[in-house]
Protein backbone atom coordinates (compact mmCIF):
# COMPACT_ATOMS: atom_id res chain seq x y z
CA UNK A 1 0.00 0.00 0.00
CA UNK A 2 2.59 2.43 0.93
CA UNK A 3 4.74 1.52 -2.30
CA UNK A 4 1.21 2.71 -4.35
CA UNK A 5 0.52 5.66 -2.82
CA UNK A 6 4.23 6.76 -3.30
CA UNK A 7 4.22 6.36 -7.16
CA UNK A 8 0.44 8.22 -7.11
CA UNK A 9 2.56 10.76 -5.40
CA UNK A 10 5.18 11.20 -7.58
CA UNK A 11 3.33 10.33 -10.35
CA UNK A 12 2.13 14.25 -11.53
CA UNK A 13 5.69 15.60 -10.61
CA UNK A 14 7.39 12.95 -12.86
CA UNK A 15 4.39 13.84 -15.55
CA UNK A 16 5.48 17.81 -15.53
CA UNK A 17 8.97 16.62 -16.22
CA UNK A 18 8.09 14.32 -19.14
CA UNK A 19 5.52 16.85 -20.44
CA UNK A 20 8.43 19.44 -20.84
CA UNK A 21 10.59 19.53 -24.54
CA UNK A 22 13.92 21.34 -23.72
CA UNK A 23 14.05 24.75 -25.45
CA UNK A 24 17.04 23.36 -26.99
CA UNK A 25 15.33 20.32 -28.57
CA UNK A 26 12.98 22.76 -30.29
CA UNK A 27 15.76 25.45 -31.46
CA UNK A 28 18.02 22.23 -32.78
CA UNK A 29 15.15 20.44 -34.65
CA UNK A 30 13.86 23.12 -36.79
CA UNK A 31 17.09 24.07 -37.30
CA UNK A 32 18.24 20.38 -39.10
CA UNK A 33 14.40 20.57 -40.62
CA UNK A 34 15.54 24.28 -42.70
CA UNK A 35 18.98 22.81 -43.72
CA UNK A 36 17.58 19.14 -44.94
CA UNK A 37 15.05 21.32 -46.92
CA UNK A 38 17.76 23.66 -47.78
CA UNK A 39 19.96 20.92 -49.24
CA UNK A 40 16.84 19.36 -50.96
CA UNK A 41 16.39 22.61 -52.99
CA UNK A 42 19.69 22.86 -54.05
CA UNK A 43 20.23 18.96 -55.00
CA UNK A 44 16.84 19.77 -57.36
CA UNK A 45 18.57 22.74 -58.77
CA UNK A 46 21.53 20.51 -59.67
CA UNK A 47 19.89 17.44 -60.96
CA UNK A 48 18.87 17.37 -64.43
CA UNK A 49 15.49 15.65 -65.43
CA UNK A 50 15.67 14.59 -69.58
CA UNK A 51 12.07 14.46 -71.33
CA UNK A 52 12.62 11.44 -74.02
CA UNK A 53 11.16 9.70 -76.83
CA UNK A 54 11.24 5.88 -77.01
CA UNK A 55 11.66 4.67 -80.21
CA UNK A 56 12.86 0.96 -81.09
CA UNK A 57 15.26 1.06 -84.30
CA UNK A 58 17.05 -1.37 -86.26
CA UNK A 59 20.72 -0.71 -86.86
CA UNK A 60 21.59 -1.20 -90.97
CA UNK A 61 25.12 -0.72 -92.40
CA UNK A 62 25.82 1.49 -95.15
CA UNK A 63 27.89 -0.83 -97.58
CA UNK A 64 29.18 2.34 -99.66
CA UNK A 65 30.42 4.73 -96.69
CA UNK A 66 30.45 1.77 -93.48
CA UNK A 67 28.53 3.93 -91.25
CA UNK A 68 25.77 2.76 -89.34
CA UNK A 69 22.47 4.76 -89.09
CA UNK A 70 19.81 3.42 -86.43
CA UNK A 71 16.16 3.64 -88.46
CA UNK A 72 12.45 3.58 -86.36
CA UNK A 73 9.06 4.83 -86.60
CA UNK A 74 7.93 6.95 -83.53
CA UNK A 75 3.65 8.75 -82.77
CA UNK A 76 2.65 11.80 -84.69
CA UNK A 77 2.68 13.74 -81.25
CA UNK A 78 6.55 12.52 -80.82
CA UNK A 79 7.42 13.53 -83.94
CA UNK A 80 6.83 17.11 -83.86
CA UNK A 81 9.40 17.23 -80.43
CA UNK A 82 12.39 15.80 -82.32
CA UNK A 83 14.86 17.73 -84.35
CA UNK A 84 18.44 17.13 -86.20
CA UNK A 85 20.78 17.26 -83.84
CA UNK A 86 19.75 15.43 -80.75
CA UNK A 87 21.13 12.97 -78.55
CA UNK A 88 20.39 9.29 -78.98
CA UNK A 89 21.66 6.80 -76.30
CA UNK A 90 20.82 2.83 -77.56
CA UNK A 91 20.47 -0.05 -75.63
CA UNK A 92 21.21 -2.32 -78.30
CA UNK A 93 18.86 -5.82 -77.50
CA UNK A 94 21.79 -8.25 -78.21
CA UNK A 95 23.87 -6.74 -75.70
CA UNK A 96 22.80 -6.30 -72.17
CA UNK A 97 23.67 -2.83 -71.32
CA UNK A 98 24.77 -3.02 -68.41
CA UNK A 99 27.79 -5.45 -69.29
CA UNK A 100 28.35 -3.98 -72.90
CA UNK A 101 27.14 -0.08 -71.97
CA UNK A 102 25.79 1.94 -74.52
CA UNK A 103 26.03 3.47 -78.01
CA UNK A 104 25.25 7.22 -78.52
CA UNK A 105 24.25 9.04 -81.58
CA UNK A 106 22.59 11.89 -82.77
CA UNK A 107 19.32 12.73 -84.91
CA UNK A 108 19.90 12.89 -88.33
CA UNK A 109 16.92 13.13 -90.54
CA UNK A 110 13.34 12.48 -89.92
CA UNK A 111 10.37 12.44 -92.64
CA UNK A 112 6.60 11.21 -93.09
CA UNK A 113 6.62 7.70 -95.06
CA UNK A 114 3.10 7.30 -96.29
CA UNK A 115 1.79 4.06 -95.23
CA UNK A 116 4.16 3.53 -92.59
CA UNK A 117 3.95 6.17 -90.51
CA UNK A 118 6.75 9.10 -88.89
CA UNK A 119 10.38 7.76 -89.73
CA UNK A 120 13.76 8.96 -87.97
CA UNK A 121 17.31 8.00 -88.33
CA UNK A 122 20.02 8.03 -86.16
CA UNK A 123 23.41 8.61 -86.97
CA UNK A 124 25.97 6.22 -85.17
CA UNK A 125 29.56 7.06 -87.30
CA UNK A 126 31.55 4.36 -88.55
CA UNK A 127 32.32 2.18 -85.64
CA UNK A 128 30.34 0.35 -82.88
CA UNK A 129 31.91 1.69 -79.89
CA UNK A 130 29.69 1.73 -76.45
CA UNK A 131 30.38 4.35 -73.59
CA UNK A 132 32.53 1.30 -71.57
CA UNK A 133 34.74 1.32 -74.87
CA UNK A 134 33.61 -2.22 -76.14
CA UNK A 135 33.32 -2.58 -79.69
CA UNK A 136 29.93 -4.04 -80.96
CA UNK A 137 30.20 -6.81 -83.66
CA UNK A 138 27.73 -5.44 -86.81
CA UNK A 139 25.02 -8.34 -87.75
CA UNK A 140 22.05 -7.83 -90.08
CA UNK A 141 18.97 -7.92 -88.33
CA UNK A 142 20.44 -5.74 -85.12
CA UNK A 143 17.95 -4.11 -83.17
CA UNK A 144 17.90 -2.06 -79.85
CA UNK A 145 15.67 0.85 -78.01
CA UNK A 146 16.63 4.43 -78.72
CA UNK A 147 16.22 7.23 -76.26
CA UNK A 148 16.48 10.53 -78.24
CA UNK A 149 16.38 13.26 -75.24
CA UNK A 150 13.93 16.16 -76.18
CA UNK A 151 14.88 18.32 -73.37
CA UNK A 152 16.41 18.43 -70.12
CA UNK A 153 14.98 20.35 -67.72
CA UNK A 154 16.27 21.19 -63.75
CA UNK A 155 14.29 18.78 -61.45
CA UNK A 156 13.69 22.32 -59.37
CA UNK A 157 12.21 24.19 -62.76
CA UNK A 158 9.72 20.65 -62.76
CA UNK A 159 7.95 21.18 -59.41
CA UNK A 160 7.76 24.94 -59.17
CA UNK A 161 5.96 24.24 -62.93
CA UNK A 162 3.89 21.25 -60.72
CA UNK A 163 3.25 22.79 -57.74
CA UNK A 164 3.38 26.75 -58.84
CA UNK A 165 0.04 25.83 -61.13
CA UNK A 166 1.65 26.42 -64.56
CA UNK A 167 0.98 23.79 -67.42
Amino acid sequence: MKRDRNLRERSPRIQEIMGKIPPWVVRWGMSVVFVVLLIMVFVSWIIKYPEKVIVNLKIERSFKSGAYTGVGFVREVDFIKIKEGMRVKIKLSGYPYREYGILEGEEEDKDYIEGKGFRVRIKLGNRLITNFGKRIEYYKGMNGTGEIIVKEERLFNKFVKRFGGKN
